[in-house]
């Protein structure tokens, strides 16, 4: 299987942890936290995570604890973040609308 391919499962365990993260939100999140939601779902799945509710608490930036029996440790909120990823953590974090630049 090529690299970046996904099983079916794998397709639909990300597309419900993305749901359930963007169901927590207090309201809709701009594209770069769209973008940072979905690079932290995949990275789950790329370190092995198979559980919904911890890929949708990695997608939110939230600490995620190991469970019982698990040899592999999942990545941490900032393991993959793509380039300043500041502005969309911030409003993951705390539901708020990023500030625009344009004034």
């Amino acid at each position: 299987m090529e690299e970046d391919a996904y099983s079916p499962e794998e397709m639909a365990l990300m597309s419900a942890a993305f749901d359930i993260a963007w169901s927590r939100l207090e309201q809709e999140p701009t594209q770069a936290a769209q973008l940072l939601m979905a690079t932290r779902i995949i990275a789950g799945i790329r370190a092995g995570e198979q559980d919904v509710q911890r890929l949708s608490r990695l997608a939110l930036g939230e600490p995620v604890e190991q469970a019982p029996g698990d040899d592999d440790v999942a990545p941490g909120p900032d393991d993959a973040s793509p380039g300043d990823a500041d502005e969309p953590a911030e409003q993951l974090q705390h539901g708020e609308p990023a500030e625009q630049a344009n004034g």
